[in-house]
């Protein structure tokens, strides 16, 4: 399947694509990303209104640097656009661990336990698709499908 267009596919075909995605490294996150909201329409248009309402107006995508002490974990941040510029929103840490969707390795971002709601109770499970392109899937989203909510991360910076 390839990328271009992937963020209008239907919520079967993007979970095939998580499901068939080659292998996983923390690598694959290092940088800066640019998120885009995906699968079917109502999914694309309420998204944006999701993330406003639970703390992260203007969500950009994620940034994540190596961990001081750990080389099992990134660390992470959400970003967010506000007046032009790019600025850091609620930390998070990343890891490679089991998908809760199949049990195969997946990039595992989770929310610290003290990060505002709905946040602390959610996970982002992402694999690669193409060269410069995660598939993401978040869980514990309160109505989100129940096989993750669907979203693209594309690699603009390393």
């Amino acid at each position: 399947m390839p990328t271009r267009g992937l963020d209008h596919h239907s919520l079967a075909d993007l979970t095939a694509a998580f499901r068939s995605a080659a292998g996983v490294d923390l690598d694959q996150l290092l940088g800066d990303h640019r998120a885009e909201f995906a699968g079917p329409l109502h999914l694309r248009l309420t998204g944006p209104l999701l993330m406003s309402a639970t703390g992260m107006p203007h969500w950009y995508g994620k940034r994540f640097r190596p961990h001081n002490s750990d080389d099992t974990t990134l660390q992470g941040t959400n970003l967010l656009r506000r007046d032009d510029r790019i600025t850091e929103s609620v930390p998070m840490t990343a890891s490679i661990r089991a998908s809760r969707l199949d049990g195969q390795p997946a990039l595992v971002v989770s929310y610290r336990r003290h990060a505002p709601w709905p946040w602390r109770n959610v996970n982002d499970e992402l694999r690669p698709h193409g060269e410069a392109t995660l598939i993401g899937l978040t869980f514990g989203i309160p109505a989100a499908p129940r096989n993750g909510a669907p979203f693209l991360l594309h690699r603009i910076t390393r």
